[in-house]
């Protein structure tokens, strides 16, 4: 019984101490962005980002940008020129300031995009492409982004993972998930 109360306790304080919290159906709210999860994912708020996974951020993730106003920059990294939202940017446009927003992201090298699209966002008219790339481990990967603009505000939804399993396991809940998307009236 004590080794009972002894593991309860350290799995309790193991996940108080856990950045991730869970995250499921039937709905899930990123700022006024809210999505229907389809399965649970353990989220990460990363300053403007939150990021979901299943089994972890290397083998398959979902990212959300919730809002990004016309002349902010996009979250990258560390000594990298920014890459600015202009909310007059055509489908394009925005899938080019994704593939440079990904490219300068670590784990995402050899990066190509291809059939650019129109796509729903939810109710809104937004666009969709697929990308492939290669991670620092050299495993292959395959992505899908989706977004809109509302209000002047670019929101985003990228889902990639590796090609061989990871990302194939998900695709179908995560195009369910970019269906189910809302964005809900309020402040941002």
């Amino acid at each position: 019984m004590r080794r009972l109360i002894g593991l309860t306790a350290l799995a309790l304080l193991t996940a108080a101490c856990s950045p991730y919290r869970l995250v499921g159906p039937p709905r899930a709210s990123i700022g006024r962005l809210s999505v229907d999860p389809q399965v649970p994912w353990s989220a990460l708020e990363r300053g403007s980002l939150t990021v979901w996974t299943v089994d972890g951020i290397p083998l398959q993730r979902v990212v959300f940008l919730k809002g990004l106003a016309g002349g902010e920059a996009l979250p990258g990294a560390s000594g990298t020129k920014p890459t600015v939202f202009r909310s007059g940017m055509t489908s394009g446009d925005a899938m080019e300031l994704v593939v440079d927003w990904l490219s300068a992201a670590p784990g995402f090298q050899q990066l190509e995009a291809r059939s650019l699209r129109p796509r729903r966002f939810g109710p809104a008219d937004g666009f969709g492409f697929d990308f492939s790339y290669v991670d620092r481990d050299g495993l292959d990967g395959q992505g899908l982004a989706a977004g809109t603009v509302v209000d002047r505000r670019l929101y985003l939804i990228v889902y990639s993972g590796a090609r061989a399993h990871y990302f194939p396991r998900y695709r179908e809940a995560v195009e369910r998930m970019i269906d189910s998307a809302r964005i809900d009236a309020g402040p941002y």
